[in-house]
């Protein structure tokens, strides 16, 4: 090969190599531009980490951290319901209020006729003392109550019988004789197994006076005392009726 030709081919190449060596560090100045562009990434993230008006930059809590976030979770809750009031209300399951039951005033039926003046005692406390009237039929009834009330229904004839109440005595039972004008004749009887009567009699013997039955009206319970009387009145005791209500001794 001619000497001439032999140099241009080794120009040639050198010339191809150095074309070569060219393109890599091109290449390798690319990497060292794609490399600062990365580290000034990362830089511009730490910065913003680093601002003091940004809150830092924390993805997950570590295993101390949650343990307390969620021991402050239990204190709120429990403060929380240590907050809470049950009503005075309210009833445990499975547990029953027992509430006494109220004795209530119970009245009887009216024994005797529908003439004269109507009256009602009401309800006492208390009733002292008892005194009936009577002969043929009942002429009147006298009643003392608690706090000292007196009242007396009918007329004025008559025999007169009376009975104290003691402070730990009532009436539990009355027995009426009575036909369709008049009360014939009342016993009145007491816890303690005392009785007033019977006082009055078996009505008239002549007149249209109907012969009387007898009637038999207790306490509704043992915890039942007469409390009261009611019904009509004239020159005789037309008719009566009684209030039953709650024991009450003198010591209540």
């Amino acid at each position: 090969m001619p000497k001439e030709d032999h140099d241009k081919e080794k120009h040639d190449h050198d010339k191809h190599k150095h074309d070569h060596d060219k393109h890599k560090h091109d290449h390798d100045k690319h990497k060292h531009d794609h490399d600062k562009h990365k580290h000034d990434h990362d830089k511009h993230k730490h910065d913003d980490c680093q601002d003091s008006k940004i809150e830092p930059c924390k993805t997950e809590p570590d295993v101390e951290e949650k343990v307390e976030i969620e021991s402050g979770r239990v204190e709120q809750v429990q403060a929380a319901m240590g907050s809470v009031k049950i009503s005075d209300n309210s009833v445990s399951v499975g547990i029953k209020k027992t509430e006494k039951k109220k004795t209530t005033i119970k009245t009887s039926r009216f024994l005797g006729g529908d003439s004269g003046t109507s009256f009602d005692d009401g309800i006492h406390k208390r009733i002292l003392q008892i005194s009936v009237s009577g002969g043929a039929v009942v002429d009147s009834i006298t009643m003392l109550y608690h706090g000292g009330q007196k009242v007396t229904h009918g007329g004025k004839g008559g025999d007169e019988k009376t009975l104290l109440i003691g402070g730990d005595e009532y009436v539990n039972e009355v027995v009426v004789r009575a036909n369709n004008r008049c009360v014939q004749q009342l016993t009145f009887k007491t816890n303690k197994g005392r009785k007033l009567g019977p006082v009055g009699g078996k009505g008239f013997a002549v007149g249209n006076f109907r012969k009387g039955e007898e009637y038999t009206l207790t306490a509704p319970s043992s915890e039942y005392m007469l409390k009261g009387i009611k019904g009509r009145k004239d020159k005789y005791l037309d008719a009566i009726a009684l209030h039953w209500g709650k024991v009450v001794l003198e010591d209540d």
